[in-house]
């Protein structure tokens, strides 16, 4: 256990010192199967070259070949994805409509990079692209994947959420006609769920994980060891889902090995209302992971009014959000300077004030329909209903509701046959009588 003999040391070691060399290698054995012509291992090396370190040369490489790769980087996409799976992780923002003869597409969120690859093989994709404007929201970062690259060429109007800037670089490095955005998943939260509550800040610090060695728990635990030397009042707290290789027994063997019984408490996965109570009575939460997706939890924390900490070597958290009203962005190297800062500085931020007014789902949407506007100013229907994400999305208002199940739409243009007019129709006529069931008028 602890760094020497962990797998959060050997993760700690690739992404800091590693990782661009190994990126290299990778491409240069890339370069080495596709001169012989072995073009699916060719490409599968480029593509994990550029994930891994978002590598230059690479990069430049598929940019200058990426038509002619599409149909090998194609062969590697998910075909396992169920048809039920893809409907809960879809949603409809605007339907299609008919407008003097011509059709204004409707808007479709599509969540998880992996759900991507249920509608590259969905058989009424082409009516499907020619009703919706897409916007995707991938579950990671690192956007050099089979799945999210092809449906991205595929689809004639597609947006990206794109927190992590060396993704939104790479798309546009890519693609012209694919429009990225700066947020994701972070924006989504429902601000109505997480209210400022008058908690007593009994915790100094909280970190929300799970097992996974990428979380690196245990180099939290050796930070809070490191401050509680000098501070020993300090109090943490640490969250733990089961999901990863490790285990609580073996979390909390090392927490006793570091004699933190009386200063880090430790509990497995917690209830949404316990979660938020948690993080109430906390003077900050931190991420210390160097690769993620748009981090819900630093989110919700802005929205309780809790300052974050987030390490800068991190992947995949917009940087921005982190700033002078919501928190500190630091070196990983700096961590237990950034947690003494806190114990008196917290009230120093305004995390729920400036979330309140960048990040909300309301303010988002109507961001996202000033991109729209911009891009496609008449080819879409508006305005754009609520999303929020619960972490399934959803919509927020139950007025809102355009369609009960996506699963009705995909039936509906499977069995139109690829008449445009009659899906709008039917579509259109759903929305009436969900409009009708939302107010209670049947």
């Amino acid at each position: 256990m602890g760094f020497a003999n962990s797998k959060t040391g050997v993760n700690d070691l690739v992404h800091l010192y590693f990782k661009d060399l190994a990126g290299l290698f990778l491409y240069g054995c890339s370069r080495g199967f596709l001169f012989l012509g072995q073009y699916q291992r060719g490409v599968k090396l480029l593509l994990s070259s550029i994930r891994l370190s978002y590598n230059g040369h690479a990069i430049r490489f598929l940019s200058h070949r990426y038509p002619k790769l599409i149909p090998y980087i194609e062969s590697f996409t998910t075909t396992n994805v169920t048809e039920k799976e893809a409907c809960v992780r879809t949603i409809a923002l605007s339907l299609p409509k008919i407008v003097e003869g011509q059709v204004k597409k409707g808007v479709l969120v599509i969540k998880f990079t992996r759900t991507t690859g249920f509608y590259i093989h969905e058989r009424s994709f082409q009516l499907l692209d020619k009703l919706f404007i897409f916007i995707v929201e991938p579950s990671w970062a690192g956007y050099a994947d089979a799945d999210l690259l092809t449906f991205l060429h595929k689809a004639e109007h597609c947006l990206i959420q794109a927190t992590e800037v060396h993704d939104r670089a790479l798309i546009n490095d890519l693609m012209q006609t694919c429009v990225t955005l700066s947020f994701g998943a972070g924006n989504w939260v429902d601000d109505r769920l997480f209210t400022v509550a008058m908690e007593v800040k009994t915790l100094d610090v909280i970190y929300v994980a799970n097992m996974n060695p990428g979380k690196r728990v245990y180099r939290y635990i050796d930070a809070v060891a490191k401050v509680a030397k000098d501070y020993p009042e300090y109090k943490a707290k640490l969250i733990c889902a089961s999901w990863g290789s490790s285990s609580l027994a073996d979390i909390q063997q090392y927490i006793d090995l570091n004699k933190l019984e009386d200063t880090l408490e430790l509990s497995a996965a917690v209830s949404q209302e316990d979660l938020r109570k948690e993080v109430s009575r906390s003077k900050c939460c931190v991420l210390l992971s160097f690769k993620e997706g748009s981090s819900r939890i630093l989110f919700e924390s802005m929205f309780l009014d809790v300052p974050v900490i987030c390490l800068c070597e991190n992947i995949g958290v917009n940087k921005a959000y982190i700033n002078e009203y919501t928190g500190l962005l630091v070196h990983d190297a700096q961590f237990e300077a950034a947690l003494i800062q806190m114990m008196s500085r917290w009230t120093q931020f305004a995390p729920r004030a400036w979330a309140e007014s960048h990040v909300s789902p309301a303010v988002t949407t109507r961001n996202m329909e000033m991109v729209l506007d911009l891009r496609f100013p008449a080819l879409y229907t508006k305005p754009l209903v609520v999303k929020v994400n619960q972490p399934e999305m959803r919509y927020q208002n139950k007025s809102d509701i355009l369609v009960e199940s996506f699963a009705t739409v995909l039936s509906i243009l499977r069995e139109s046959e690829s008449d445009v007019h009659l899906a709008v129709q039917r579509l259109q006529d759903l929305s009436c009588e969900t409009d009708s069931l939302a107010t209670g008028s049947l």
